[in-house]
């Protein structure tokens, strides 16, 4: 697998760190699992779904919203 945006695997390895005080978890390890779990497009990287779908395979919630502020404040209450 070539890395072609490797940051995404990288910001949700950060999320999953932050939000679980896993250690384990490494770009790598998310990228190994976009790749197994078909998240990641070929010459375009992981899939926005690796998100939205596959950070329930580490222990991490995800719901698409909007990104207006009324979208923001009723997902943060």
């Amino acid at each position: 697998m070539q890395y072609e945006k490797p940051h995404e695997d990288t910001a949700l390895t950060m999320v999953i760190a932050g939000l679980t005080s896993r250690t384990d978890i490494t770009p790598y390890t998310v990228a190994q699992y976009a790749q197994k779990h078909h998240y990641y497009v070929n010459g375009i990287g992981s899939s926005w779904d690796l998100i939205s779908e596959g950070g329930s395979a580490f222990g991490v919630k995800a719901h698409v919203m909007g990104t207006d502020k009324g979208s923001i404040y009723l997902r943060l209450r």
